[in-house]
């Protein structure tokens, strides 16, 4: 691809463009602007280099994709044990935004739809529990509500044989249902 850089390097740069302007997760309702925003927001945000590279990656690591969004997930999660150095890993209210915006979106959705079931599954899993994050630490400030999306999920990872983990992702989900049904 040519990025004249190392891969870490263009990562970083990619996490801190995507930092400076994450998508509104509510409210396409009120905006149509915001629909159409919010549709091409990855095309405004990063450049064309970007995208390939991502592209790339998601059509090579097919086989290792299940392992390498769960580590990638615990790292982006970790940002209050390892300290937030010069934006990498995203802060919660980011993550929280782009989870938000996957999962209740028009143009988030419209690109999970887009991908193939396995990734789209396991980015609609971790959306799912980024936001619940968000919740517990009482930053969900646009108030998106999870807990019509868990059991469907839950149900359809289950049936995927695909996925290794299945049995384990669909059971956490249904943990995260049971925790809002107490607090209901």
């Amino acid at each position: 691809l040519r990025i004249g850089e190392d891969t870490f390097s263009r990562f970083a740069k990619i996490i801190r463009a995507l930092s400076l302007d994450p998508p509104l997760p509510a409210g396409e309702g009120f905006d149509y602007d915001m629909i159409i925003k919010n549709i091409y927001h990855f095309y405004r945000v990063l450049d064309l280099k970007d995208l390939k590279l991502i592209k790339l990656i998601l059509k090579n690591e097919t086989d290792t994709m299940e392992i390498n969004l769960a580590l990638f997930y615990k790292w982006l999660m970790s940002n209050e044990a390892c300290g937030h150095k010069e934006g990498i890993p995203p802060t919660i209210d980011t993550l929280y935004r782009y989870a938000g915006f996957l999962v209740n979106s028009i143009g988030g959705r419209a690109y999970l739809f887009r991908r193939k079931t396995k990734l789209r599954l396991l980015l609609y899993y971790y959306s799912l529990l980024i936001i619940h994050e968000a919740d517990k630490k009482k930053l969900n400030s646009f108030g998106v509500d999870i807990t019509p999306f868990l059991e469907p999920l839950a149900e359809e990872i289950e049936h995927y044989p695909l996925l290794y983990f299945r049995r384990e992702y669909a059971g956490k989900l249904i943990d995260i249902k049971n925790y809002y049904s107490k607090r209901r």
